[in-house]
């Protein structure tokens, strides 16, 4: 696959960012959309960009190993370090290192049915009885039907106080843009830092448990 090479406006945004989206594949080859913290570390030489995410979040691992194409959004510049406009979105294939202690323009070849799952920014413009109205940029989404995630949070500084809803489900785009959720994850945490500490420290322990009863060694 060639490496791309981002110009300084994008690095700009890649450094900046101080949460991103991140896509992964099922094995039924839907996408599902997940917030995770943007170190804004990036080796433009080498087109390498390191996010973060905690080791509890075994699900979001596990797909990853299994399936290495992936995708970051940079979508909101909220509590970030740049104030530029626009929406990028790195695809390539992820590798999971140890756990540490302590509108859209396409660069390099145009993608979509590439294996690499695709992030598009949207807006909700209504709903009905059978999903959610979605808007998303002209020319971008393909007609029909598609396996799909959607996404919606918000954060405060330093993403101590956040706000998630996940969804997995289906995407129609016929005369209008129709989102289906089947599955939906949500959870909210106040803005304070030591609630975030003890919600977020506790909830990985459990769940990195889990994980090991259930036999998924992510990292190995």
């Amino acid at each position: 696959m060639t490496l791309a090479h981002w110009p300084d406006t994008v690095d700009d945004i890649i450094g900046g960012d101080q949460a991103v989206i991140l896509a992964t594949v099922t094995p039924a080859r839907g996408v599902v959309l997940t917030p995770v913290t943007n170190f804004g570390a990036r080796d433009r030489d080498g087109g390498t960009v390191t996010v973060n995410s905690s080791v509890g979040g075994w699900k979001k691992l596990q797909r990853i190993k299994r399936e290495a194409k992936v995708a970051l959004a940079f979508h909101a510049r909220d509590h970030g370090y740049s104030d530029r406009p626009e929406y990028v979105l790195v695809q390539g294939t992820a590798s999971l290192s140890a756990p540490l202690g302590d509108y859209p323009e396409t660069l390099g070849a145009d993608s979509g049915a590439d294996g690499f799952p695709m992030v598009i920014p949207v807006s909700v413009i209504g709903d009905d009885q059978d999903g959610i109205l979605l808007d998303p940029p002209p020319g971008i989404l393909p007609d029909g039907g598609r396996r799909a995630g959607l996404t919606a949070h918000s954060f405060t500084k330093y993403v101590q106080g956040q706000h998630q809803r996940v969804h997995t489900g289906w995407l129609e785009n016929g005369p209008e843009v129709r989102y289906a959720p089947h599955t939906e994850l949500a959870y909210r945490t106040p803005p304070s830092r030591l609630v975030y500490r003890l919600g977020v420290g506790a909830a990985m322990r459990v769940a990195h448990r889990r994980a090991r009863r259930a036999g998924h060694d992510i990292l190995r």
